[in-house]
């Protein structure tokens, strides 16, 4: 399981005046399984999606008053159901963010060089 974010829009119309809300939303991703085909042990199995699950938003709901738990209850289960509909896009950073950093091993070779440290 690895966490990643992503930035989100919620547009609407409150009390006769359009708004434009930005938040970030993380999300934890677990990578999915490919189908396996049939064995001599088994049948084989089917493919196992990858799964996003919510994790926080940010900013939250503020103070409300009375009604700030409810305010934050709605507004993350409108965040769940961006990541829904979002899947794609989520699983896109997730795979994007999981890749090694191609400049790593470079930047390694080059301290050790600096420092005279032989591997």
């Amino acid at each position: 399981m690895s966490t990643h974010k992503i930035d989100a829009v919620r547009s609407g119309t409150s009390q006769g005046m359009d708004f434009d809300n930005d938040y970030e939303i993380t999300f934890n991703y677990v990578r999915g399984a490919p189908a396996q085909g049939p064995s001599y042990s088994s049948g084989g199995q089917p493919a196992d999606p990858a799964e996003v699950s919510f994790v926080s938003i940010s900013p939250d709901a503020g103070d409300h008053g009375a009604y700030t738990d409810i305010a934050q209850k709605w507004l993350v289960e409108w965040a769940q159901e961006w990541l829904d509909e979002h899947y794609d896009e989520c699983i896109e950073i997730a795979e994007q963010d999981n890749q090694p950093d191609p400049d790593a091993a470079r930047d390694a070779a080059i301290d050790d060089r600096l420092t005279g440290d032989d591997r």
